[in-house]
C-alpha cells in the first residue's frame, strides 16, 4: 500500500509539472522516512551510483550536443560538407552521411536529440533547406518525364522516392555496427556495394512500375 502512495504521489507530482529529480526525490525521502530507513545510506547509495562513468557520459554527452548546437558548429558541419563535396558525384548522400556523423560525434546521437527537440535547432540553421533541393528536383524531372510516358506511377513524388534512398543508405551506416553482429555481415565491406546499390536500385525501379 505505502509503494501504491508513492507511486501516486511521483505521478501527481509529475502531472503537475513539477521537475523530475524532486517528484521522485519528495516522496522517496517521505517514503523512507515512514519506513525508518537510513537516509544517510541512501544518500550513499545516490552518491556512488551517479560516480559511475558510463551514467556520467549520458549527460555529458547531451551537453556537449547542446553546446556543439548552440556555438553553431552545426551550421558550419553543414557548409562544410556541402563545399568538401560540392562537385562529386551524389554529393547529397555523401553530405547527409557525413553531417550525420559529425551530429552523431556531437552527442552520441544529436540527429536523434534533435527530433526530441522537435526541430528546435535545426530551424535556425539558414539555408539547410536549399542542400537538398537540387537532388529533390532531379528526381522531380524524372518522374515527370516517367509519367509523360506513362511509365510510372503517378502516386508518388520525388520526396517518396528521397525518403525511400535515404532511409536505406543511412540504415547501412548508422546500424552497421548493431547490424553486423546479430547478423555477422558487414554492411560497408567493399565486395558487397554493387550488390548494395543494385538491391537499392531494384527496389526503386519496381516499385515506381508497379501498378497502384
Amino acid at each position: 500500500m505505502t509503494l501504491l502512495l508513492l507511486a501516486l504521489a511521483i505521478a501527481i507530482l509529475l502531472a503537475i509539472r513539477v521537475p523530475v529529480p524532486f517528484a521522485f526525490l519528495g516522496p522517496s525521502l517521505v517514503y523512507m522516512a515512514i519506513e525508518g530507513q537510513s537516509l544517510g545510506m541512501a544518500l550513499r547509495t545516490v552518491t556512488n551510483a551517479a560516480s559511475s562513468f558510463p551514467l556520467l557520459a549520458v549527460p555529458l554527452f547531451i551537453f556537449l550536443g547542446a553546446l556543439a548546437n548552440h556555438a553553431g558548429i552545426a551550421d558550419r558541419l553543414f557548409r562544410f560538407a556541402q563545399a568538401l563535396l560540392a562537385n562529386v558525384r551524389g554529393n547529397l548522400g555523401y553530405v547527409a552521411v557525413g553531417t550525420s556523423v559529425g551530429f552523431a560525434w556531437m552527442s552520441g546521437s544529436a540527429v536523434a536529440d534533435e527530433n526530441i527537440h522537435h526541430g528546435e535547432f535545426i530551424k535556425r540553421l539558414d539555408g539547410l533547406r536549399t542542400l537538398n533541393q537540387p537532388a529533390v528536383d532531379v528526381l522531380e524531372t524524372v518522374l515527370e518525364r516517367g509519367r509523360s510516358e506513362g511509365s510510372l506511377r503517378t502516386d508518388v513524388d520525388a520526396l517518396d522516392v528521397h525518403l525511400l534512398i535515404s532511409s536505406y543508405c543511412f540504415f547501412q551506416v548508422a546500424n552497421q555496427h548493431t547490424f553486423g553482429y546479430l547478423f555477422d555481415r558487414d554492411l560497408l565491406a567493399p565486395e558487397r556495394r554493387e550488390h548494395l546499390r543494385s538491391m537499392i536500385g531494384d527496389v526503386v525501379v519496381a516499385w515506381m512500375t508497379a501498378t497502384p
